[in-house]
C-alpha cells in the first residue's frame, strides 16, 4: 500500500503481513496509516463486485451443469479487478473523504491510497472448496416453476484448476408472489461473490479497535441515546447508490467500533472457537473473569469468583481501566469467522507491563493462526516482547518447527517519513524508544553527580 499526502504522511509505502506493526512519535501518521489499511479491508469486504463470472460462462454452467477455470488466471484476474478498482476511487475521492471525516486529511486531487497485488498476498486465501445455493424460477401465469440450485465449487488437478458443478435440487410450483424471479444479472453477482470466496476472503468481518474504545465503551449506553434517530452509514454505501441517512461525524474506524460494540455484547454469552485453546490461555491472564450483558437492562458487568469461589459482580464502569482496555479483544475473540482481520491501536493501552507483555504474546498467536493484525504502538514492551516471539520461532525453525517471524513487518514513524525496519528479531536497539530511556538515565545519573558534588562542596565549608 502506498499513502501520499495524508495529514503528516508525505508518502509511505506499506507492506501488508500477518502481523503489521506501526511505531513512532505521536503526530507522525500511524493511525491514519492504520485506517488507511482498515479503509481497503472495509472496501474489499462490503463494497467490492468481483466480475469472476460473465454472462457466457454461466450460460455454459446452466446448459452443462459444470464449468472448469484454471488457478493461476483465475487469481491474476480477481488481483487486478481488486486492485485497479479500489485505486480508482481516488478519482474523485469521495469514499476516502467519507472515510476520514476530515477536511485537511484526505485532499481529493492531493491525496491518494493505493495498493498492488502484493497487498493482496495475505488475502488470497484458497480453501479446499465451498457450497453455495440460489433460487431461480419460469413464470405461468399465477404460479411459477421453482428451481434451486446447489452449486460446489472445488479445486481439482492438485489446485491447478477450480470446477464448479450446479445440481437442482427441489422443482416445485408455487405462488408468483412468494417466489420472485432472480434477474440473470442478480443471479450473475450472486455466482460472482461465491466463487470469489475461493480467492478472496470477501466475507470476513474485520474488526477495528480504536484508541477511544475506553471512552466508548464506558459511554456506550448514553452514545446510543444520543444516535438512537440516526444510523452511522458505511462510506462504501454510496459506491453501492444507496443513500447515506445521519450525520456521520467520525472518522469511520471511530463509527464501526460503535457499531461493531453495539451488535457483538450477546457474543459474551459464547465460549471461544474452539481453535483458540492458546489465545484462551493468553486471554484468562489478561481477564480472569467473565464480562456478562444484561439485555434486559441494557447492562455490562464484570464477574470474577473470590478466593472461597463466591461469585463477585461489579458494574463495568467501576471495573478497573485494563479491562476497559481489553474488553474489546475479549469480544473479539468470541467470533465465529477466523478469517477477520483485527486492527488495534494501542493495544498497551491502560495495561501494566506484565499485561503489556501478554497482550503482544495474543496478538501474535493470533498472526500466528490466520488472523491479520495491524497495530499501532507506543509501547517498547510490546515491541521488544514481539522480538523474542520472533526469536522463538527462529529457535524452534532450526528444530524443525515452521518459522513465522518472516510474517512480521514492522515500520517506524517520523517526521522525515516512514522506514521499514527489516527483521526487528535482528535488532539490539530501537532508536524511537531507547534514545528516550537512555536520555532519562543520563539525567538520573548527572543529577547524582550533582547532588554528590554539592555535598563535598558543603563538607569542605
Amino acid at each position: 500500500m502506498r499513502i501520499q499526502n495524508l495529514g503528516p504522511i508525505k508518502d509511505a509505502t506499506i507492506k501488508l503481513n500477518k502481523l503489521t506493526v506501526f511505531i513512532g512519535n505521536n503526530g507522525t501518521g500511524k493511525t491514519l496509516a492504520a485506517y488507511s489499511v482498515f479503509a481497503f479491508r472495509n472496501w474489499l469486504e462490503n463494497s467490492f463486485r468481483p466480475e469472476f463470472f460473465n454472462q457466457e460462462e454461466v450460460n455454459a454452467l446452466m446448459d452443462s451443469g459444470e464449468v472448469i477455470f484454471p488457478v493461476g488466471e483465475s487469481r491474476d484476474r480477481l488481483q487486478k479487478q481488486v486492485v485497479s478498482a479500489f485505486n480508482r476511487l481516488n478519482n474523485n475521492g469521495e469514499y476516502f473523504a467519507d472515510f476520514f471525516k476530515g477536511p485537511n486529511l484526505y485532499v481529493r486531487g492531493t491525496s491518494k491510497i493505493t495498493i498492488d497485488a502484493g497487498d493482496l498476498t495475505t488475502a488470497l486465501r484458497p480453501i479446499k472448496g465451498m457450497a453455495q445455493s440460489y433460487v431461480t424460477g419460469v413464470a405461468d401465469g399465477d404460479t411459477v416453476s421453482r428451481h434451486q440450485y446447489l452449486l460446489v465449487s472445488e479445486f481439482a488437478d492438485d489446485y491447478k484448476t477450480v470446477k464448479v458443478t450446479r445440481t437442482e435440487i427441489s422443482p416445485m410450483k408455487v405462488e408468483a408472489k412468494n417466489a420472485p424471479i432472480l434477474a440473470q444479472d442478480t443471479i450473475l453477482n450472486y455466482l460472482n461473490a461465491g466463487i470469489s470466496r475461493l480467492f478472496l476472503d470477501l466475507y470476513a468481518n474485520s474488526c477495528y479497535l480504536p484508541a477511544e474504545r475506553i471512552g466508548i465503551n464506558v459511554f456506550r449506553a448514553q452514545l446510543n441515546a444520543q444516535i438512537v434517530r440516526e444510523r452511522f452509514a458505511n462510506p462504501g454505501s454510496r459506491l453501492n447508490g444507496i443513500q447515506q441517512e445521519g450525520d456521520v461525524r467520525y472518522p469511520y474506524p471511530i463509527e464501526s467500533y460503535i457499531n461493531y460494540l453495539n451488535s457483538s455484547l450477546m457474543l459474551l454469552d459464547q465460549p471461544y472457537r474452539k481453535d483458540m485453546e492458546n489465545e484462551h490461555a493468553l486471554m484468562t491472564e489478561l481477564v480472569p473473569g467473565d464480562f456478562t450483558f444484561d439485555s434486559d437492562n441494557d447492562k455490562l458487568a464484570y464477574t470474577l469468583d473470590d478466593s472461597e469461589g463466591t461469585s463477585r459482580s461489579v458494574d463495568f464502569n467501576l471495573t478497573s481501566s485494563s479491562l476497559k482496555s481489553i474488553f474489546a479483544l475479549d469480544l473479539f475473540l468470541r467470533q465465529s469467522d477466523n478469517m477477520s482481520w483485527l486492527f488495534i491501536d494501542e493495544p498497551e493501552m491502560n495495561l501494566h507491563p506484565t499485561r503489556q507483555v501478554a497482550v503482544t504474546d495474543l496478538l501474535y498467536e493470533l498472526s500466528k493462526t490466520g488472523t491479520p493484525v495491524v497495530v499501532s504502538t507506543h509501547s517498547d514492551y510490546v515491541v521488544k516482547e514481539l522480538v523474542n516471539q520472533m526469536l522463538t520461532d527462529k529457535v524452534d525453525s532450526e528444530l524443525g518447527n515452521q518459522q513465522s517471524a518472516e510474517n512480521v513487518s514492522v515500520y517506524e514513524f517520523a517526521k522525515d517519513g516512514v522506514t521499514d525496519l527489516g527483521d526487528i528479531s535482528a535488532r539490539e536497539t530501537f532508536a524511537n524508544f531507547d534514545e528516550t530511556t537512555d536520555n532519562i538515565n543520563q539525567r538520573y545519573y548527572q543529577l547524582l553527580d550533582q547532588i554528590e558534588r554539592n555535598s563535598g562542596d558543603d563538607a569542605d565549608e
